[in-house]
């Protein structure tokens, strides 16, 4: 596919790869060695379902009443500097509302058994309303499929060794595929960060008061991820990410407004 389209781009052959080749493939991460052709990725007429933040849930309905639920930042020490150097089980900490040392440090939400597959296509959305307890501050979110399930690896796993031949004169290269794994419990879908005083922008600085809200939205990474039936979508609200921003472990407390907090999946539509 690769020889196909460089050599109808760069060699000006008409070899029909406009037509032969689809506008995107996209490798299935529920089915092993499944691709699918689509029109179009990110499209920006994909239907979006807005989900409303509950008590620990995601429900399309919002919530009748003003909640609030808060989490510091701040973690003991033994466990912030093990959590430091320990990223894997920091996540695994993290994603599990039943982990003792994670209680109360971040605010997961969950939604209802999917009883369809549910693809998402696009860059999921969290409106959010927020507050500090001090003039600093940043929020972290990820998007998680809760599931015990088998899921593929993150990375590719080699089949066998200098097995693809690339061509006359060239290397040979390692068969790899994704395979799927032993059972798991959640597998991350896409995730991001914000300063709080970069709510309207990265080149933008404002200032932020201590506990006072502040409403802005945060776009996730773009994914496509294909969440099957009996799997649950969910919603993890934090601070500090361990494996990717600043670790200060300050005394900051968050408080989030619910009812003003929502959560946009767009996704393909039937």
């Amino acid at each position: 596919m690769v020889n196909l389209w460089l050599t109808h781009e760069l060699y000006d052959v008409d070899n029909h790869a406009e037509t032969l080749l689809p506008n995107v493939l996209i490798q299935d991460n529920a089915t092993a060695e499944t691709w699918h052709a689509q029109s179009d990725w990110l499209a920006p007429d994909n239907p979006v379902m807005t989900l409303h933040l509950g008590a620990d849930k995601l429900t399309t309905a919002n919530q009748p009443q003003p909640v609030q639920q808060g989490f510091s930042d701040q973690l003991p020490t033994k466990v912030f500097r093990y959590y430091a150097k320990h990223w894997d089980h920091w996540q695994a900490a993290l994603t599990d509302d039943s982990n003792a040392a994670m209680a109360g440090h971040r605010l997961i939400f969950k939604a209802s058994k999917q009883t369809e597959p549910l693809v998402i296509d696009g860059r999921p959305t969290v409106h959010v309303q927020v507050a500090v307890n001090q003039n600093v501050g940043m929020l972290s979110f990820q998007l998680i499929d809760y599931s015990h399930f088998k899921r593929l690896t993150p990375s590719p796993v080699t089949l066998a060794g200098q097995a693809m031949d690339l061509g006359y004169h060239f290397k040979k290269e390692s068969l790899r595929e994704f395979q799927l794994t032993n059972l798991s419990d959640y597998q991350l879908i896409s995730k991001a960060h914000i300063n709080l005083q970069n709510r309207d922008g990265l080149t933008t600085t404002k200032t932020v008061s201590p506990n006072e809200f502040y409403g802005f939205d945060v776009a996730l990474q773009p994914t496509h991820y294909n969440l099957q039936p009996g799997h649950q979508l969910g919603l993890i609200v934090y601070a500090t990410d361990m494996e990717m921003t600043v670790r200060g472990n300050q005394p900051l407390f968050y408080t989030i407004d619910l009812k003003a907090t929502n959560l946009q999946v767009p996704y393909l539509g039937h």
